[in-house]
Order: C-alpha cells, then sequence, then structure tokens
C-alpha cells in the first residue's frame, strides 16, 4: 500500500505523461502561487518521531481496544483463582409455624419446634484439593501473558506503520523539491527560447514548445504539493487530529543488511519480536488446558466449619453451636463432559503448536525477506544517483548546444524531462531505501 501511494506521486511528476497547458504567459503565471491556488494550504503542525509515537499510543483504536482485553484476560485470570479460595458465607433466617411443639423432661422442657425463631449462620468452605483447578489458574495466566504480547506486538506493528507513512510524506516532500526545480528550469528555456525567436535564431514553434514544457512542470508541481498536503492530512487523522501534521525523521542507521548475519540475526529476531512470546505463552496455556483436563478425572476435597445461633433453643438445649467436617466428591459418570474437554485440549494443543511454527517461520521469512529489500534498495540508490548525475550533465549539455544552435528546442525539453525523471527516480530510490529500513527493524523486533 505505501508503495502504491508513492508511485502514484512519482506518476503524478512524469512529465511525459503530462498533459499540456493553456497558451498563458508564463511570466504571468509566475506571479501566482505555484500551487495554483488563490489561499495558501494551513501550515502543517510540527512534530518529533518520539511525539507522534507518543500521540499515536495514546489515540489508536486498536490498541484501546487491546488494552481493554488485557483487562478482560486479568478478570478472568482472577475468576479463576476463586477456586482455591476459602468461601465465606452467612445466612439469616426467620420461621413461623402454625403450632409450637414442646417435650417436657427431668431436665427441662425442650423445643421441638417454636412457633416463631430467628436463627443466623457462617459458613467457611475451604478446598483443600481442587482438582484442575491449580492448572486452570496457570491457563488463565499465559493467557493473560499472551495478551500481553499481542498488544505489544500489535503497538510495534502500528508504530513502524506510522514511521512508514512518514517516510512516504517526506520523499513527496523531496519530489515537490525536485518539481520546483524543474518549474525553474522550465522557465529558463523559455525565456532562453524567448529571446532566441526575439533574435530570430530560433522559430515561434520553439517557444510555444517551451512553454507548453512550462505548463506541465507547473502541473505536475501542483499535484505533487497535493501530494504532500494529503499525506500531511492523513498523519495527521491518524494521531487523532484534525489538521495536518508533519512528522520530523531522525536519520536511521544501516547496521543489520549484512546477509552474513543469517541465522543469527534470525534467531535474533525471533527472540526479540512479540509474536514469539505470545505463541509461546498460548502454547503453555494450551498444555496447561490438557493437564487441566485430565486432572478432572480426580476426586475433589474441601473441609467445612459452621457456626450457628438461634433465638430458640435447639435440641441440645443451647442456643448456639458449630459444626466441622470433610467432603470427598468423586465424580463417576457425567454423560461424557470430561471425555470431551480433555479432547478440546488437546485439539487446542496442537492449533497452538501449528499456531507457533507458523509464526516462526513467518518472522523468518520476514527478517529474510527484509534484508534483501534493503540490499536492493541500497543498489537502487546507487544506480539511481549515477543516472541522475548523468541525466543532469546530459541537460546541461543539450542547453549549451541550444544557445549554440547546434540543439533543437525539443532536444532539450526533452533532456531537461528526463533530469527530472532521474531526480524522481533518485528521490524514490531512497525512499525505498529508508522504508526497506524501517520495515527491517519491525522484522527484527526493534523498539521505535
Amino acid at each position: 500500500m505505501q508503495r502504491t501511494a508513492l508511485s502514484i506521486l512519482v506518476t503524478s511528476l512524469a512529465l511525459s505523461t503530462a498533459s499540456p497547458g493553456s497558451a498563458e504567459d508564463p511570466r504571468a503565471a509566475a506571479a501566482r502561487p505555484a500551487d495554483g491556488s488563490a489561499a495558501a494550504a494551513p501550515e502543517p503542525r510540527s512534530l518529533t518521531l518520539a511525539r507522534a509515537l507518543e500521540l499515536l499510543d495514546r489515540q489508536s483504536p486498536d490498541l484501546a481496544e487491546q488494552r481493554a482485553r488485557i483487562e478482560q484476560a486479568d478478570a478472568v485470570a482472577r475468576q479463576a483463582l476463586a477456586a482455591i479460595l476459602p468461601v465465606v458465607s452467612a445466612t439469616g433466617s426467620y420461621r413461623h409455624d402454625s403450632a409450637e411443639a414442646r417435650l417436657d423432661t427431668p431436665a427441662g422442657s425442650l423445643v421441638l419446634q417454636p412457633r416463631d425463631a430467628f436463627t443466623a449462620s457462617a459458613r467457611v468452605l475451604v478446598p483443600l484439593f481442587a482438582q484442575n483447578a491449580y492448572w486452570d489458574i496457570a491457563r488463565a495466566r499465559e493467557l493473560g501473558t499472551a495478551q500481553r504480547a499481542s498488544f505489544e506486538a500489535g503497538r510495534q506493528q502500528l508504530r513502524g506503520a506510522l514511521v512508514r507513512a512518514c517516510w512516504l510524506v517526506q520523499s513527496a516532500r523531496s519530489i515537490v523539491r525536485v518539481a520546483e526545480q524543474g518549474v525553474t528550469s522550465a522557465l529558463e528555456h523559455y525565456e532562453s527560447t524567448r529571446r532566441a525567436a526575439e533574435a530570430g535564431t530560433a522559430t515561434r514553434l520553439a517557444v510555444l514548445q517551451a512553454q507548453s514544457a512550462l505548463a506541465r512542470r507547473r502541473g505536475s508541481l501542483t499535484e505533487a504539493r497535493a501530494g504532500v498536503d494529503r499525506g500531511e492530512l492523513a498523519l495527521g487523522a491518524l494521531l487523532g487530529r484534525a489538521e495536518p501534521v508533519r512528522v520530523d525523521l531522525p536519520p536511521f542507521q544501516e547496521d543489520a543488511g549484512n546477509p552474513a548475519a543469517g541465522s543469527a540475526l534470525v534467531q535474533g529476531s525471533l527472540a526479540a519480536r512479540k509474536e514469539s512470546a505470545q505463541r509461546s505463552a498460548e502454547l503453555r496455556a494450551s498444555e496447561h488446558a490438557v493437564t487441566s483436563s485430565t486432572l478432572r478425572f480426580l476426586p475433589a476435597l474441601s473441609g467445612s466449619f459452621e457456626a450457628f445461633a438461634s433465638d430458640q433453643p435447639y435440641l441440645t438445649g443451647d442456643r448456639q453451636g458449630w459444626r466441622a467436617g470433610l467432603e470427598l466428591t468423586w465424580t463417576l459418570y457425567d454423560g461424557g463432559y470430561r471425555y470431551g474437554k480433555r479432547s478440546e485440549a488437546l485439539a487446542e494443543q496442537a492449533g497452538a503448536r501449528a499456531v507457533a511454527e507458523a509464526t516462526r517461520l513467518e518472522i523468518a521469512k520476514q527478517v529474510q525477506d527484509a534484508v534483501l529489500d534493503l540490499q536492493v534498495a541500497r543498489d537502487r540508490v546507487h544506480a539511481a544517483r549515477e543516472e541522475s548525475l548523468a541525466a543532469d550533465e546530459t541537460a546541461s549539455a543539450a542547453q549549451r548546444s541550444f544557445s549554440a544552435g547546434q540543439a533543437s528546442s525539443l532536444d532539450v525539453i526533452d533532456a531537461l524531462d528526463r533530469s527530472i525523471q532521474a531526480a524522481v527516480g533518485l528521490e524514490t530510490a531512497q525512499a525505498d531505501l529508508g522504508l526497506a529500513q524501517a520495515a527491517l527493524r519491525t522484522a527484527r523486533g526493534i523498539a521505535w
């Protein structure tokens, strides 16, 4: 997507395909704004890359959603923890019976059924062996770890995308400078041709050709400036602002494009990428799920203590008392639920292993592709620089030949067009180099 946007800008500056302008006097057009508008565009707000990344962290809806998922995972882990913690409950009741029953004994009268009774009790239930609960807790915690790693991975990818977008806008601004130079050279050629026509050494047709070329250059400059404006407005929207934003990029160090690094570079990237940590945590969570599903076949043991009181005496003659006990529960048949849970856990584990391996292969491929792209980008910059120097020399020679009457106006226009196209190609190659550097840094898991 980024390269497509850049190619649109480059195409808009391809002077060979630009449509000719009107026959307006170029000297009169030079008095107007170069972008052809009556009012200047709003000045974009300039930010450092660090500040832009900070705004992105605060404004991104995707990151806000990921933060909510982390909170949700923490809540699930807290729910799982409740299975091994004591449960304390209190109960109060009132009962009215239609008749009262008493039993007279030598020791006194016992109330068998009071007409009115208020009772209260408190109970503590303590799980002593909760079968699978411990592993369910471990699974929930690992899923929380995976969610945090997923957040960091998404954050790193989003920040890398912002940096690449900033590179595209910066490249568009460079293309604007090239287009401005093209307008200047076209205007100089037009003036030279006009003076030659007045002196009788050039034809009226040559003047019209130079004027048409100048109009094309101005149109290309307008399109290039509009591309910059759109890019800066898009950056502003990405950062939650309704105004254009310009981000100043620091120079990047080219330190990771050596193919000799080979497997060491890939292994370092696997260790640094948060996606690897996420998949590892998900795999551990699936292993805990398998253990939990197996332990469901064992009995559960719990202990209880209860204290109670009533306004009427119990059969013992006391108005309060307590009881304690142990309870062993062993489910012998549950309709196949436990077998289904185990099958589900085994399938989840197999899926987690497959996803972890696929992620490992994808990261390795991304790193290797990024290294190759960086090498190609470096070579393209070197070739584009040589092409631009040769095109500039050719344009200078054509202008000298035209002044000496040894070349036509079309020869000069063609040479200037090639010079501008070569300059645009150099800017494009340099932008590709910056994008390749940013892509490699993201692939290696280096934080911005």
